[in-house]
């Protein structure tokens, strides 16, 4: 109803649980629930992440997938590792107690790391992978149980990207002027700062988005920039061990 005697009124939409974390690499546990099995399928669910303050504002949400991870290293830095998630369920979380933090001994050091683009080195100095799977919440009509009616029905699979880049200090030789550039690849592998593991981690397959791109700002050292991406769906694009 418009007009003076109107009256306003809210329609609530759905709830979209989401989170999201960023962490130094130390374990696998997560990075093995980023990518999918098939085309069409989910990643591999989790089913319940806690989060927040302790003692307030601690949640739980429940079945859980991944919508897009980051990996990265940086001269003077350690592998970060970025993820973002969606879930179909959110509730006050009963955790209490914090968990045990991993030893500073599983980090991935930078100084201890090779990097390979196209089997070459050209003096890296900092690269970011990322999988993002495009994921979708929704919901229906369909009545459900009373206090959580907004909450989402199911998670939509979408199309798997996979993209690279890259800053190194010496020009790579990639030839993006033919008329099909050649895929390129690159190859991190590390051990951790304790010595008890190596990490390996391949993105392939890509496709160059651009030439490679000088990048200097004043009396700053010229670097290469390059950005990759690999086919939709690849599902071998993105790779990675740690043992």
């Amino acid at each position: 109803m418009t007009g003076a005697g109107g009256q306003d009124s809210v329609v609530y939409s759905m709830i979209e649980p989401k989170g999201s974390a960023d962490t130094w690499l130390q374990t696998t546990l997560l990075l093995g629930c980023v990518t999918k099995s098939a085309a069409n399928a989910l990643p591999t669910q989790i089913a319940q992440i806690d989060g927040g303050v302790l003692g307030a504002k601690m949640l739980k949400q429940e079945d859980c997938y991944i919508n897009s991870c980051k990996l990265s290293c940086e001269v003077g830095g350690a592998v970060k590792a970025s993820f973002e998630w969606l879930a179909l369920a959110m509730t006050t979380s009963a955790v209490t107690a914090a968990v045990a933090a991993k030893a500073k001994g599983l980090m991935i050091l930078w100084h201890d790391a090779s990097v390979l683009f196209n089997g070459n080195t050209y003096a890296c100095q900092t690269w970011e992978s990322s999988v993002e799977n495009g994921l979708k919440l929704h919901t229906s009509q369909d009545a459900g149980t009373a206090g959580t009616q907004r909450m989402p029905e199911a998670v939509t699979p979408g199309n798997q990207k996979v993209s690279l880049t890259a800053e190194f200090k010496a020009p790579p030789t990639v030839d993006f002027l033919v008329d099909i550039p050649a895929s390129v690849t690159l190859v991190f592998v590390a051990s951790n700062a304790g010595g008890t593991a190596t990490f390996s981690h391949t993105v392939g397959a890509l496709h160059p988005v651009g030439m490679p791109t000088k990048i200097a700002s004043g009396e700053d050292d010229v670097t290469w920039s390059v950005e990759c991406e690999a086919d939709y769906d690849d599902l071998t694009a993105w790779t990675f061990t740690l043992a």
